[in-house]
């Protein structure tokens, strides 16, 4: 008798698990087209950040460099002052990738704010879009390798990256919309 009552209680739970699990996943809502935006950028700006702090790391680089090279200069006070201008010129690229990269970090920060404070959102819709938005980071990650478009400002780089290798016009629009372009 023990046993019939036990596995009947245990089926009972099994019951009550499948119900509470059904009543979880009607409660996730389909994702709006803004809610599939905002998970297809994920992958976009962390990709952007991290190749904005990869080119800060080259300017820096290349401005430590700016002062060891000595070859082409007549006099020590021309490369001296050559050398102050590149280092300017370089100071300001490495402070405006650094601005970029802080804007583009404040949008990944406000959308990842946005999904916490949604309703629970159906999943696989949202892993569709970050894989497509992944999958379009690849693609423009491959450009990056072939055209050497690095050193560029932000729009220039996607327009050298564009030129370069042709990239669907709707892959282009979804990467700048990311991006505020």
């Amino acid at each position: 008798m023990r046993l019939i009552s036990a596995s009947t209680s245990y089926r009972h739970l099994i019951i009550l698990l499948a119900a509470v699990a059904l009543t979880a996943r009607a409660q996730e809502r389909l994702p709006t087209a803004e809610d599939e935006r905002a998970a297809y950028c994920i992958p976009v700006l962390t990709s952007t950040i991290t190749r904005t702090k990869q080119l800060i790391a080259t300017l820096q680089d290349e401005k430590r460099r700016s002062y060891a090279n000595p070859d082409g200069f007549i006099t020590r006070e021309a490369r001296r002052l050559d050398s102050q201008s590149e280092s300017q010129r370089l100071e300001a690229e490495i402070a405006q990738a650094r601005e970029s990269r802080k804007r583009v970090a404040a949008s990944l920060r406000r959308i990842q704010t946005y999904f916490e404070r949604r309703p629970p959102l159906d999943a696989a819709s949202l892993n569709e879009a970050r894989k497509s938005g992944a999958k379009d980071v690849f693609d423009i990650e491959a450009a990056f390798t072939k055209c050497n478009c690095l050193r560029l400002g932000r729009y220039a780089r996607l327009d050298c990256i564009y030129e370069c290798v042709p990239v669907p016009a709707e892959i282009q629009t979804r990467i700048s919309s990311c991006l505020g372009g």
